[in-house]
């Protein structure tokens, strides 16, 4: 009872007091030095972050049942509403990248924009949790995953995909192991070519969870730690090799494969994962050193070119007046073919047939306004400005809230799957998904269709075959 009473003392210390100052402390440094016409309502963001923490998004930081999704958006949520300000008010950085600022206007809509998306987000999360709680028989029941059956069709894959790139190496040339010997951007690549790469990487993927079954298998009937460990070193692997340099790549297949393993293995994880945890800093930081980085500040105010990296990261206010201004100065950009080009276009399958379609994504008006005129695509419209495009202000928050129920469907089939192939790729999207506020549409269609297309057809055939050689014995 001593010991019950003190993990929650000591988990409210965590999950309650720490956030709650830390968020009050930056309502109250922005509110107290903000001192830029237009952002005079910056201290409401942190304020209603400090809302929704306590309303919602604390049960994000809740380990003893770890949600994916619901840490990874309140993890950026509170980067993005409260840390950001902080940061701009510090280094007084409230501007941006444009040769064209927004106006004062704008700043303000951009901040009331974000306060909306917020509000809408935290009630539809808080009316979805209601709805999970009062379902929380069969459908959320913890299952451990199967460990019978035939991956003969998996098996095939991993060859083939193996064989692929034995027939053409010059794929290699956008993959990494550890070190970054290229970047994203850096060597341009056939269709062929990125064809084998993502074969490559899903095979990858499938690999290491066959690996894994067969280590956990032999865990189970001996309970050896070396076949943790051994899983372990596998999991790092899997991670190590990546394409191209994107950052948030690296760190959403890490916390999927993390989440793959202690469900396999249980709490016996946790005592490795900060070493995990600095081989996986070590990585990015290798990565981020490899990026070629322009500082806004010329290397003089490290805190300025921090604040700025973080403006375009979570989708700031800045690039969401810039957002607000691409809808006024751009007619075009609101046009709702643009919308089915920014659905359909990422998508795997869709884009082939759609690469010469007349329009273009959102996301190249929005860069046009920010560079006015220069062709360059560097940054990303967030999707509350892509939202506010297409349908107004009021209704701005409706790509976001979208992608929040399909994050909770996805979560909904990741717990009562015992399949451990459907479970990895299913915490590859939910985890993605959790970046929805620095990111938009077609970001977030590609890498999910990506993710779960090939997989999916790699797992009926594996189905398939063993549905025919079931029948075959029976027979």
């Amino acid at each position: 009872m001593e010991n019950t009473l003190n993990r929650r003392l000591i988990g409210g210390f965590f999950k309650v007091y720490i956030p709650v100052f830390l968020i009050s402390a930056s309502l109250l440094l922005v509110a107290f030095f903000q001192d830029s016409k237009g952002y005079e309502l910056l201290f409401t963001q942190p304020l209603i972050y400090l809302f929704a923490y306590l309303l919602v998004l604390h049960k994000g930081f809740s380990f003893k049942e770890f949600r994916p999704f619901l840490f990874v958006f309140s993890v950026v949520s509170f980067a993005r509403y409260v840390l950001l300000p902080v940061l701009v008010v510090m280094s007084e950085h409230y501007g941006g990248r444009s040769v064209l600022p927004p106006s004062e206007s704008s700043f303000a809509g951009a901040i009331l924009l974000m306060n909306w998306e917020m509000i809408c987000c935290t009630a539809f999360i808080f009316i979805l949790e209601r709805r999970r709680a009062r379902s929380s028989g069969a459908a959320l029941v913890k299952r451990e995953f199967e460990t019978r059956g035939s991956y003969l069709g998996y098996w095939l894959f991993v060859v083939a995909a193996m064989l692929l790139i034995v027939a053409m190496p010059s794929a290699l040339k956008t993959i990494n192991f550890l070190i970054p010997r290229t970047v994203s951007g850096e060597l341009e690549a056939s269709t062929l070519e990125n064809l084998v790469v993502y074969v490559f990487l899903v095979g990858k993927a499938v690999l290491f969870l066959l690996i894994l079954k067969l280590l956990y298998g032999n865990y189970r009937r001996s309970g050896g730690e070396i076949f943790l460990v051994l899983c372990l070193f596998f999991a790092l692997m899997h991670v190590f090799i990546y394409w191209g340099s994107n950052r948030s790549d690296i760190l959403i297949a890490a916390v999927a494969t993390f989440l793959v393993v202690y469900k396999s293995f249980g709490r016996r994880v946790l005592k490795y994962a900060f070493v995990g945890g600095a081989v996986l800093f070590v990585l990015l930081s290798l990565v981020t050193d490899k990026r070629e980085h322009i500082s806004i500040s010329g290397g003089e105010s490290p805190l300025v070119d921090v604040a700025d990296t973080f403006q375009v990261y979570t989708g700031g206010v800045y690039n969401v007046a810039i957002a607000i201004e691409t809808k006024e100065m751009i007619p075009a950009a609101s046009d709702l073919r643009v919308l089915f080009v920014d659905v359909f276009r990422p998508m795997i399958g869709f884009n082939v047939l759609l690469k010469d379609f007349p329009l273009v994504y959102s996301n190249i008006y929005f860069n046009q306004r920010l560079w006015q005129s220069v062709d360059r695509r560097s940054q990303i419209i967030p999707m509350v400005g892509q939202g506010n495009l297409y349908f107004g202000f009021v209704f701005a928050p409706l790509l976001s809230v979208f992608f929040i129920a399909l994050a909770y469907k996805l979560e909904v089939y990741a717990a009562r799957v015992r399949d451990i192939f459907v479970y990895y790729f299913f915490c590859l999207a939910m985890v993605r998904v959790g970046f929805l506020m620095g990111q938009n549409t077609m970001n977030m269609i590609n890498d999910i269709s990506m993710n779960l297309f090939l997989f999916f057809l790699v797992y009926f055939f594996n189905k398939g075959l063993r549905r025919l050689f079931g029948q075959a014995k029976a027979a």
